[in-house]
Formats: structure tokens, C-alpha cells, sequence
């Protein structure tokens, strides 16, 4: 699930719980990696949205495990790399609750 965006020099890309920036324009060559951001858990929604200063944010679970909130966001400077700011949503009751296994259709024929 992870995005990607562009600046004037700078293509970043998520990749599972890490934001990468690599140079681009005609001085740049391929894996000029100019910055990383490891970020606490997964990416797990991000918006293809740029402010004019160059951030955007992007959401991320609270750990590694796969079954974790996403409750998580950062809004990051694509320029340089930088967390601007990072913010946890608090979670209710139910959200921790898993959804219950859905039992299948029966398979008797009717009568």
C-alpha cells in the first residue's frame, strides 16, 4: 500500500514501514537515496495530496504486527526527510474488539 510522491528534486516512496527520498533531475543517478524515515509501524494509508511546502502525511500502525491499529499519523517534509509532527489517535472499546469469524452458509440442500 505504500505511496509515492514527487517534488522539484525529490521522489519519495514508501516502502513497509519506511519512507525513502531519492534525487531526481538530469544530475541525479539511479538509487540516489538522499534521505530515510523509519517510522513505527507499516504504512497503512497515506494521501497522494502535497502541501506547497512540500509535506504530506501518511498513516502507520502502532507496531510491526500486522493485526495492529493503524492509529497512527506523520506529517513529513518530502524534502528533506524531516517529521514534521506525529499524532496518535486515541481508540475505543470496540475498535480493539476482532471482528468475529463469519460462519459459512450452510451446505444442506433445502428439502
Amino acid at each position: 500500500m505504500p505511496g509515492m510522491w514527487a517534488t522539484d528534486t525529490i521522489l519519495a516512496k514508501g516502502i513497509k514501514r519506511t519512507l525513502a527520498g531519492y534525487r531526481i533531475g538530469t544530475d541525479a543517478a539511479p538509487g540516489d537515496e538522499v534521505w530515510r524515515l523509519r517510522l513505527g509501524g507499516w504504512i497503512c494509508g497515506y494521501t497522494r495530496h502535497v502541501t506547497g511546502e512540500n509535506r504530506t502525511a501518511v498513516l502507520f500502525r502502532e507496531n510491526d504486527r500486522q493485526d495492529s491499529l493503524c492509529n497512527h499519523v506523520a506529517f513529513v517534509d518530502l524534502d528533506d526527510g524531516r517529521k514534521v509532527w506525529e499524532h496518535e489517535f486515541p481508540v475505543s472499546g470496540p475498535a480493539r474488539r476482532r471482528t468475529p469469524r463469519r460462519t459459512p452458509p450452510s451446505r444442506t440442500r433445502p428439502a
